[in-house]
């Protein structure tokens, strides 16, 4: 579990999210300091094609689907 923006964030929910993606492999969602020693959620998916556009097709996917603190944008 991480604390992410004050509430509690089961990674296993991101990673079982971004799954339902069809060209997402595997994914693991581990929780990375930013600058400010806050802990945000990071996800490394394996892609199952390469695509250039994923990245922010995948952030579109999980917002529609998990609450705003289950997000990291970059």
């Amino acid at each position: 579990m991480l604390k992410v923006s004050g509430k509690w964030l089961a990674p296993a929910e991101v990673e079982s999210c971004m799954l339902e993606h069809p060209d997402v492999a595997e994914v693991a969602v581990v929780g990375v300091p930013d600058a400010n020693g806050l802990v945000k959620p990071r996800a490394y998916v394996v892609p199952r094609r390469r695509d250039d556009n994923l990245a922010e097709e995948l952030k579109a996917f999980v917002r529609e689907r998990l609450e705003p603190y289950n997000i990291r944008a970059r």
